[in-house]
């Protein structure tokens, strides 16, 4: 199924107006061929990758187990083990079986079981789900492997908004605290009296002002007539 898939998105010779039968089996030959050297090529140098770690670790090992009173361990004595080129072919042909074989159908089953037609990566953890330690890593590699999550602009305005009732609700305890005390009513009376007392006298001597100017201008009749 996977390599129907695969053959799908090139063009094969059956486009062609002369197209045919054997030139599709042409093309699907070609294909294999291409995914069998290309999962070669992987299975080989991960076998290579992992026998130099191999390699690496032993080393170390043996450095310790000599600068240990010159005693020899069976760690140190153990030898490297390395794969064959037959090996790494007999490897590759399983990985090959089983990814078309019974890993295809599982994903495919699974894809459908969520009524979806694309096999994600949900799919693939299913498939591992028995293997705790590869269940694990493919879990690690899925969560590097996402995008970042948005922040959310709902938090914040709920927090700007929760701060500015708080603010509020501050303000108006001040508010009331100041007009509660009864040393600020006491002065705020005493400051109105002594206001509306300087007006009244401000008015009496602007009454008299007045009066002084018009008897001013009369003369010694009208002021004995007055």
């Amino acid at each position: 199924q996977i390599i129907n898939m695969y053959a799908a998105s090139f063009p094969s010779s059956s486009d062609h107006e002369d197209g045919s039968s054997s030139d599709d089996s042409e093309v699907d030959e070609t294909l294999v061929r291409e995914l069998r050297e290309s999962l070669h090529f992987c299975v080989g140098k991960i076998c290579r990758a992992e026998e130099l770690a191999a390699a690496r670790d032993g080393d170390a090992n043996k450095d310790d187990d000599e600068s240990d009173n010159g005693m020899t361990t069976s760690i140190s004595k153990k030898t490297d083990t390395v794969m064959s080129k037959e090996a790494i072919s007999a490897l590759t042909e399983l990985a090959y079986h089983y990814s078309t074989s019974s890993l295809a159908n599982d994903l495919c089953a699974f894809s459908n079981h969520a009524n979806r037609r694309t096999v994600k990566a949900d799919d693939v953890l299913l498939v591992a789900r028995k293997e705790k330690h590869i269940l694990a890593e493919l879990k690690r590699k899925v969560a590097a492997s996402q995008p970042p999550a948005e922040p959310s602009n709902k938090g914040g305005n709920s927090t700007a908004k929760a701060a500015a009732v708080g603010s509020k609700k501050k303000k108006n305890t001040n508010n009331t605290k100041k007009t509660s005390n009864p040393l600020f009513n006491s002065n705020k009376k005493k400051a109105a009296k002594s206001k509306s007392k300087s007006m009244m006298l401000d008015s009496s001597s602007s009454s008299s002002s007045s009066d002084s100017d018009s008897d001013a201008g009369l003369g010694p009749m009208e002021k004995i007539r007055q």
